[in-house]
């Protein structure tokens, strides 16, 4: 992990740390600045071509995603637009995710598994701002039942069957 106000050189820009969010799934998650604006920047440890490749076909896809501004192959890192919004998980602890997100995501979960994959839909991986929802993860997974939009949404989204049964997924 590094350290606040350290400096990574991306390919031929630099950028300093601001913040750290800890370890995510494959690497760590900075808050950055090059400039006046600010990105995110994810150090990742190895697969990185799968990211980009994976982060391609959500495009392609209409999946609502910060912009991958730029990516160093060689030492593992990617630059990503800065989203100044609310992380889903952050929302569901305070009680206040809106349904239209849970709506936004099931739409996106059709989107990716007519495809034969899923979304990480664990809401870490979910910003909410302007009251879009952005998929910050940038990877899917091949489809199976225990990665499906229905059964995750269910464990990690609602987790209480009352609060389920009062959203439908139309």
């Amino acid at each position: 992990m590094r350290k606040k106000r350290e400096i990574i050189r991306v390919n031929k820009e630099k950028y300093t740390i601001l913040r750290n969010f800890g370890y995510r799934n494959n690497g760590y998650l900075y808050v950055v600045i090059h400039g006046e604006t600010l990105y995110m920047l994810k150090e990742v440890h190895g697969e990185i071509e799968k990211i980009v490749k994976d982060y391609e076909f959500l495009l392609k896809q209409g999946i609502p995603m910060p912009k991958l501004i730029d990516v160093d192959f060689e030492k593992g890192l990617l630059v990503a637009e800065y989203l100044d919004g609310e992380s889903a998980y952050s929302l569901l602890q305070k009680e206040e995710l809106l349904d239209t997100y849970l709506d936004q995501l099931r739409k996106m979960s059709v989107q990716v598994e007519q495809h034969n994959v899923c979304l990480d839909y664990f809401p870490t991986h979910y910003v909410c701002l302007d009251k879009v929802l952005y998929y910050t993860h940038y990877t899917c997974e091949k489809y199976s039942d225990a990665n499906r939009f229905d059964t995750c949404v269910k464990k990690y989204w609602i987790g209480k069957e009352d609060l389920w049964n009062t959203f439908s997924l139309r």
